[in-house]
């Protein structure tokens, strides 16, 4: 199965789950589960594919980018705005280029400008 086709189906079975337990405030309700630990296994070249999902969609994908490419942009997993989280996320994306290929993308704890800002 190529890689792309592997990342879209645990992106469908993901979102499915995360549509099951959407009232629940627990995050771990909708990090706990298989197809998220497989979309992180995969790595830095699923990150193009997760930037596009992430701008049309309200799943919490920005947990699966700060996993990885060690990027932290909120300092609590605890307390944060899930909009300004997105939005911080598509724009450390464009200041790495917006890359469709990944490869050529630095990626890391040094790799953007952006850095966890304390809740207001």
């Amino acid at each position: 199965m190529e890689l792309e086709q592997q990342f879209e189906e645990l992106a469908r079975e993901w979102a499915e789950h995360c549509s099951q337990v959407r009232f629940s405030s627990i995050l771990g309700d909708y990090l706990a589960h298989p197809a998220y630990r497989e979309i992180v296994q995969l790595g830095t070249a699923v990150v193009p594919w997760i930037i596009d999902y992430y701008r049309t969609e309200t799943l919490p994908w920005g947990f699966a980018l700060q996993e990885i490419t060690g990027v932290r942009i909120i300092a609590d997993p605890n307390e944060f705005s899930p909009s300004d989280l997105r939005r911080r996320w598509l724009e450390w994306w464009d200041t790495q280029g917006g890359k469709s290929a990944l490869p050529s993308v630095p990626v890391g704890p040094d790799a953007g400008p952006v850095e966890a800002e304390p809740k207001r």
